[in-house]
């Protein structure tokens, strides 16, 4: 509780000089778009009608607030929404990733595809996210395939912190170099 009392005056701080200032922010943004065309159907139709069809990307880390200003567009445009409904990481942003896990109900007659060939892992990875996605509350119905075929089995580490944890990373990459191991970048990782 003492972070968010600290956090408070400083968001207070911030909003105060965005009206002193005539700012907007981003989200001051979607929120104003959003609600003027919730008040006016007329701006509601003229929006609709600008595009046949929006591309959302990252769907898995929409905000409330995002999804607030699709929901006012979906009856008018087709939503073609892009996302990973296992991964999320703009929970700090706000993202709720139950914006691409209930989408089908949001969006009713919504087809969703599922990619599960991947291009970046080997299948010993993989392998742990399926077992991660099983073990879920939340029913994924998929399941990965490297195209990449086999590698090495991954290892489990702990570290107390991000110190420990990043000096491990360096003392280990030198190592592998030092043993004689190349270093190959492609798209998708750095093999050591």
């Amino acid at each position: 509780m003492a972070i968010r009392s600290e956090i408070i005056p400083v968001l207070k701080g911030y909003e105060q000089k965005k009206r002193e200032r005539h700012y907007l922010d981003y989200d001051d943004i979607l929120s104003f778009v959003a609600q003027r065309i919730r008040e006016s159907p007329k701006v509601c139709q003229w929006v609709s009608k600008q595009y046949d069809h929006l591309l959302v990307d990252e769907m898995q880390d929409t905000n409330p607030l995002q999804w607030s200003l699709l929901s006012l567009l979906k009856e008018n445009c087709c939503l073609f929404c892009v996302g990973d409904d296992a991964q999320s990481i703009y929970g700090f942003r706000g993202a709720d990733f139950k914006n691409i896990h209930s989408f089908q109900e949001r969006v009713p007659g919504s087809a969703v595809l599922k990619l599960t060939k991947n291009y970046c892992s080997t299948q010993e990875i993989l392998d742990v996210a399926n077992w991660l996605l099983l073990k879920s509350p939340l029913d994924y119905g998929k399941n990965l395939n490297a195209a990449r075929g086999a590698g090495q089995l991954p290892q489990l580490h702990s570290f107390t912190n991000e110190w420990e944890e990043s000096r491990w990373i360096t003392e280990d990459i030198l190592r592998r170099r030092e043993d004689g191991d190349n270093w190959r970048y492609d798209s998708c990782t750095l093999y050591i």
